[in-house]
């Protein structure tokens, strides 16, 4: 029988990037980690080409290690990431004063250079830069194989000063009122490690912003595949409804490598 403990699960995009839950950490204290990632979904479409570099201070407990919850960190980064037309780059800090339980927040910049087939771009900003302050919460919860992962965040978007017009958010695939809304967005993923290697399990997401009103929803269930070089992979399929889109179909296929990994149980 194995020995009940709280544990961890990569998470990410919509780009939708996950892996699975680690239980080996190897940066340490006052060290740096860094990872690259590339996404894609169906619906909306989008990709996505990704890397982030962090410097992670230990705050008290033992260093980071296998099924070790308690210990807390703050951890400052950056990353950049494009999508041939959209090109982003992001500040921001993590804070956790016990693991399983971090906070976040994050300034990114969006230089947005083409149209998107979701929004009337004749009437709408679909160009120039979005701004983005976001505050979030993360939890990560284990027991023996099962784990849960909540996601939690307020994200504040302006779009251009000029034309005075709504914006198209492409990262959300929808449009928020001029000159800045802000979204709600709330993610659950609930599953099982069947081994070293291998997790299956469910996610849902929902996502609304404040004053356009304009939200979607999305159910997925995923395949997650991770290995001891660092390398991560992603498959999911479900259910996608959005204010722009009709009910229907979606994947989501993600990678990532990760050669210096985070203080995040995660």
């Amino acid at each position: 029988m194995r020995t009940p403990q709280l544990w961890i699960a990569a998470a990410g995009f919509a780009l939708a990037l996950t892996a699975t839950p680690s239980r080996a950490l190897s940066a340490q204290p006052g060290k740096w980690d860094y990872a690259y990632a590339a996404g894609l979904r169906t619906e909306p479409f989008g990709g996505r080409l990704w890397g982030e570099l962090g410097y992670n201070y230990l705050l008290w407990g033992a260093a980071p290690g296998s099924g070790n919850p308690y210990y807390g960190y703050v951890r400052p980064k950056v990353s950049a990431q494009t999508s041939g037309k959209v090109n982003r780059a992001d500040v921001g800090i993590d804070f956790a004063f016990w693991a399983p339980l971090v906070f976040e927040v994050t300034y990114a910049w969006d230089h947005r250079s083409g149209d998107f087939p979701q929004f009337n771009c004749s009437v709408m900003q679909c160009r120039g830069l979005l701004t983005r302050t976001k505050v979030a919460a993360k939890v990560t919860l284990g027991y023996d194989d099962y784990f849960l992962l909540w996601d939690s965040r307020m994200e504040q978007v302006k779009g251009p000063d000029s034309p005075v017009r709504d914006f198209g958010d492409h990262a959300w695939s929808l449009a928020g009122k001029y000159p800045k809304d802000t979204i709600l967005a709330s993610e659950l993923t609930l599953g099982r490690r069947l081994n070293e290697i291998y997790s299956v399990g469910v996610r849902g997401e929902r996502a609304m912003f404040q004053e356009s009103k304009e939200n979607y929803t999305t159910a997925l269930g995923f395949v997650a595949m991770r290995y001891p070089s660092g390398l991560n992979y992603f498959v999911g399929a479900g259910y996608y409804e959005s204010s722009r889109a009709n009910p229907g179909f979606t994947t989501s296929f993600g990678l990532s490598w990760i050669p210096e990994k985070s203080f995040s149980i995660r």
